[in-house]
């Protein structure tokens, strides 16, 4: 009965374990612009950008001129930062999965380990991320002030971030010429949106496909759509 009961439990625990090891870096790839931050005093994080290139994070902010790249991954070992230095874990040890989202700064190799910083309330799909009290939406590349921005900081730096972070040319700049432009869902106006932009407004384009462009515009939130040509004008 004893022998049973163990069993039970062992198997309680390994299925809870492997609930709660589906915390991945495969999503993190890619560039984030900052939405929302949902712990008071509630910052404006919409200047506020990540970018992950395998096991590397950087973290900008153009609003406060801030520029950090950390070293980044899972672990299981521990939730709080003082159970990683009693174990005295490694920033080598961090995979690519796993149930705490843990990082450190990219300093050098004489820095102290025991500077981690642990998110126990990680999450990660393909257009959201939420990190540190901060929620992000995935946007496919950077706009020409972002890129500037990057680009005075690699001098500065020392290290060609654009390269290291892989981080693409900015897609074309466009603006509407119509007082109303609505978004479709496909490359068509058998489906209109609800959403749209008014006459002036800057948006980007990711994707052409004869007469349809499909625009990307950056407000509060990323809105994302099909506009046709004639109601644009490309920027310089």
């Amino acid at each position: 009965m004893n022998k049973i009961l163990l069993n039970l439990a062992f198997l309680t625990f390994s299925t809870l374990v492997f609930s709660q090891s589906t915390n991945s870096s495969n999503c993190l790839d890619g560039i984030w612009k900052g939405t929302e931050y949902i712990k008071e005093p509630f910052p404006d994080v919409t200047s506020s950008y990540v970018v992950f290139a395998g096991n590397k994070k950087l973290e900008f902010d153009l609003k406060h001129n801030e520029v950090s790249v950390f070293i980044s991954g899972f672990q299981d070992y521990s939730s709080d930062v003082k159970g990683l230095s009693d174990l005295k874990f490694k920033k080598q040890n961090l995979k690519s999965k796993g149930l705490y989202y843990t990082h450190i700064l990219d300093v050098d190799e004489k820095q102290e380990d025991s500077y981690f910083s642990i998110d126990i309330n990680f999450t990660c799909n393909s257009v959201s991320l939420f990190l540190f009290y901060t929620d992000y939406e995935k946007i496919g590349k950077i706009d020409t002030k972002v890129r500037m921005f990057l680009k005075k900081k690699s001098i500065e730096m020392k290290r060609d971030l654009l390269k290291e972070f892989n981080i693409p040319p900015p897609d074309p700049k466009i603006t509407i010429t119509t007082s109303k432009s609505f978004f479709y869902q496909d490359a068509s106006e058998a489906k209109p949106k609800k959403s749209f932009l008014l006459k002036g407004d800057i948006a980007f384009v990711e994707e052409t496909k004869g007469d349809w462009l499909f625009i990307r515009f950056e407000g509060k939130t990323i809105t994302r759509g099909w506009m046709h040509k004639k109601n644009i004008q490309y920027l310089k």
